[in-house]
């Protein structure tokens, strides 16, 4: 029997918005993959093969080298980055509705069948009774060699087991209890040997190691999941932040705005203000630069460690290097004033010439 494989779920399927193409040659390929193809083919019929998709891609690659300029590459990159910004803004969108947490839900159900049916083989192949058939399936393995012969001949090629299936069910709906009573009969006996097989399977050293290997895999996915909310509630968390701060912003903009207008109105109802605000404006100017010229070059002196620090930056001793004062002092440390004079006679044989004496006031 052929197992078919689950159909994955997708996004798509939940009315999400489809991906865009990335970058300039997925640009490219989208709009001239149709023509591509159908040269192709024909290409190939006429050799006289059969079509084949790597000789497309092939195709693609070259005239994609040869054909596309740099300028169209450009433009290409610009436009796939437009579509992926629009996707981003439809898919934030599309996470926001139902549909999405059906999505996950669905998902989330998907994972757990297919490790539910990964248990399921391990257990098998491990040694675990297959449970018996009901009484239809028995009728139906009894009927099958039958009448599938027969039915070959008679359809060929176009025979398929779903033909048989539905001829055994109806004719197992037309029976009555006296012939199905031994097939009844046969699926109890088999349900007896199996309940029994199943108690030996559980008291197995197997099934304890298969259901221990089981729950530790239950609790990483159950931490998992935990780890996957915590992530969520931390950027919704972050959301809102930002939502906040934008509102913030948008207040403050409006109260500034409201402000500027009932300052224009002020200013247009008494035009003297205007002239009294210059005239605070020049004056506060004038006192800054004042103060800046009669501002006094004095350090603060560590007497005990021999630094000097700066008290005040001033514009004219900014470009003065840390002075070391060589004198020692016995007791507790003392802080004085000292006055900066610039240095008349130099040792030249000094290595690090020094730019001002300190006078102690």
């Amino acid at each position: 029997m052929i197992k078919r494989k689950a159909r994955k779920i997708r996004a798509s399927d939940y009315g999400a918005p489809p991906k865009p193409a990335h970058g300039s040659y997925f640009m490219w390929t989208k709009a001239n993959r149709q023509r591509v193809t159908q040269e192709v083919s024909k290409e190939l019929k006429a050799q006289g093969k059969s079509f084949s998709l790597p000789a497309v891609g092939k195709r693609m690659a070259e005239l994609y080298r040869k054909d596309v300029t740099e300028e169209d590459k450009a433009k290409l990159r610009e436009l796939a980055q437009d579509t992926l910004k629009k996707y981003n803004q439809a898919y934030s969108a599309w996470r926001q509705t139902d549909n999405y947490k059906r999505f996950m839900d669905a998902r989330k159900e998907a994972k757990e069948k297919k490790k539910t049916q990964k248990d399921k083989q391990l257990a098998r192949d491990a040694g675990l009774p297959i449970r018996p058939p009901s009484a239809y399936f028995l009728y139906l393995n009894e009927q099958r060699p039958k009448l599938e012969p027969s039915m070959k001949a008679e359809y060929g090629d176009e025979y398929k087991p779903t033909m048989l299936t539905s001829i055994c069910s109806k004719n197992w709906k037309k029976l009555d209890e006296e012939a199905k009573r031994p097939f009844h009969h046969q699926t109890a006996e088999l349900r007896k040997v199996h309940a029994i097989k199943m108690k030996e399977w559980r008291e197995s050293e197997i099934c304890a190691r298969l259901q221990s290997e089981s729950t530790i895999a239950k609790r990483k996915i159950e931490a998992a999941e935990k780890l996957q909310k915590e992530k969520e509630k931390i950027v919704k968390k972050k959301e809102r932040e930002v939502k906040r701060e934008i509102y913030r912003i948008k207040r403050l903009e409006i109260a500034k705005k409201k402000r500027d207008e009932l300052r224009a109105e002020r200013l247009a109802a008494n035009p003297e203000l205007v002239t009294i605000r210059r005239r605070r404006q020049s004056s506060s100017s004038s006192t800054k630069k004042k103060r800046e010229e009669k501002q006094t070059e004095t350090l603060v002196v560590n007497l005990e460690l021999g630094t000097v620090r700066r008290k005040r930056r001033s514009p004219t001793i900014s470009s003065m290097r840390r002075v070391r004062v060589k004198k020692e002092i016995k007791g507790e440390p003392v802080f004085t004033q000292v006055k900066i004079e610039p240095v008349t006679d130099q040792d030249p044989n000094l290595d690090q010439v020094p730019v001002m004496n300190l006078v102690m006031l």
